[in-house]
């Protein structure tokens, strides 16, 4: 029956005449319903296009002649998805709604013939590498079943190598080789202890990679190699001071590695400090920023001007630095100078109401803040645009401190002056304006209250 029906497929699209290249295909069990083009940049996606289904799930996106070559992503309104490779050719996939990626199947297109083929092939390797480790490291070495998985660690490692050698010797030009070659990492010893085993996957694992390919920019696979070099560093027995030096070794790695392609460094500079801020990790921040060169001689892309104010902003909001000064007006009409505030410390927060974390942090700090009103004043900008959800929700929570909001999001001139990205951000100051510190919550803040007195 599935068979019929693929040809059945196969036949109505062959009646179709293209003067683009398209991607067609069929979602089984997704009849009517929504699905958005997207492209890649890194892990970031942007919607491209978007289309319905037919009543038996039939698609059909049509590619300009001018699009690059690059992996792109069919978003179902569920939000699970299909990616495949865009090579300069017509492609037709067949996939089922309740399992869009796994079951993804290419009946036309070499490019994803490949992929698909390539991803089935490392993702069944990798699986039987982690059945296989724990049973390596553990179990007793003079039993024969010791012996039969060491010999078969040894072999799939070496299959999943010989296939992507393969694909390189055979598909050389093929987007799909370029993924694999990224994606392979140096074979280790199954003996080695885990110890031995970093410290060599470290030294080794960039070895034979083409950074000097920036369509791999189109992909996903540059992040992914990135978050795969950070995870050699991590270790749940290191405080965050020590998670956050070795996190700056790996820094010094990647910048190193990269730094000779410039829109490859460019991107790994802007990943890496998302990324870490994200998490919290302000110290590596701090050092991506005052390590970042980008040279006026190089070719960066159109966003490369953003990046350099940005890191730029971080240099100057690095611990020991002196806070921008600025005037202001708050909600009740007041003026309010940074340099004029007269108390021991000033926190500085960053929030919107839109934000969860925003709003489930806030009445903790509030709880601190009335216990320390007299060593403490916290100015709070927020990057609402709604003045009715932002008065509602101070109204709410009594918060008398000082509260600066124009309503421009974004845009607003103080949290632009301080190039905030995200919500919530803490800035404390001592009495000389210097940061003290950006701590990710107030359990942080407390600590760093209590270490440095009033």
């Amino acid at each position: 029956m599935r068979q019929t029906f693929i040809f059945l497929f196969i036949t109505f699209f062959s009646l179709t005449a293209c003067a683009q290249h398209k991607v067609e295909g069929v979602i089984e069990n997704y009849d009517n319903r929504t699905l958005m083009l997207a492209d890649f940049y890194g892990d970031q996606n942007n919607i491209i296009d978007s289309t319905r289904t037919s009543n038996t799930g039939v698609f059909s996106f049509s590619f300009p002649e001018n699009r690059a070559t690059g992996m792109y992503r069919i978003i179902l309104d569920n939000r699970d998805f299909i990616d495949f490779i865009y090579n300069n050719e017509d492609i037709r996939l067949i996939a089922r709604a309740e399992n869009p990626m796994q079951s993804a199947n290419a009946v036309e297109s070499l490019e994803n013939e490949l992929y698909y083929g390539y991803l089935a092939a490392r993702n069944k390797s990798l699986y039987k590498l982690d059945l296989l480790n724990p049973v390596i490291k553990y179990y007793p070495n003079e039993n024969d079943f010791y012996a039969e998985a060491l010999q078969e660690f040894v072999e799939v490692q070496e299959s999943l190598h010989q296939y992507i050698d393969s694909l390189h010797k055979n598909y050389p030009n093929a987007y799909t080789t370029r993924i694999a070659m990224m994606e392979k990492e140096p074979q280790s010893d199954p003996l080695w202890s885990p110890f031995e085993e970093t410290l060599y996957m470290r030294k080794h694992f960039f070895d034979d990679v083409d950074f000097s390919d920036t369509s791999l920019l189109r992909s996903n696979v540059l992040s992914t190699k990135i978050i795969g070099y950070l995870s050699l560093y991590q270790n749940k027995n290191l405080t965050k001071e020590q998670l956050e030096n070795a996190f700056k070794q790996a820094v010094d790695s990647i910048l190193k590695v990269t730094r000779p392609y410039p829109l490859i460094y460019e991107f790994a500079l802007d990943y890496l400090i998302s990324g870490f801020e994200q998490y919290g990790f302000n110290g590596v921040i701090e050092y991506i920023a005052e390590h970042a060169i980008l040279e006026e001689d190089c070719e960066y892309s159109e966003n490369a001007s953003k990046l350099e104010k940005r890191i730029e902003t971080l240099k100057k909001l690095s611990t020991g630095n002196t806070a921008p000064d600025f005037t202001s007006r708050d909600i009740e009409g007041e003026k309010i100078s940074l340099s004029g505030m007269e108390d021991k410390k000033t926190l500085l927060v960053f929030w919107a109401s839109w934000c969860p974390h925003c709003t489930r942090m806030l009445p903790e700090l509030k709880e601190l803040y009335d216990q320390n009103k007299e060593a403490l004043r916290v100015i709070a900008v927020s990057i609402d645009t709604s003045g009715k959800d932002f008065m509602d929700f101070i109204q709410k929570g009594n918060y008398s401190w000082k509260n600066i909001a124009d309503f421009r999001g974004w845009d607003n001139p103080v949290a632009d002056l301080y190039g905030i990205y995200a919500t919530p951000t803490l800035i404390l100051l001592d009495a000389d304006r210097k940061i003290l510190g950006k701590p990710n919550d107030v359990g942080e803040l407390k600590a760093m209250i209590g270490d440095l007195g009033d």
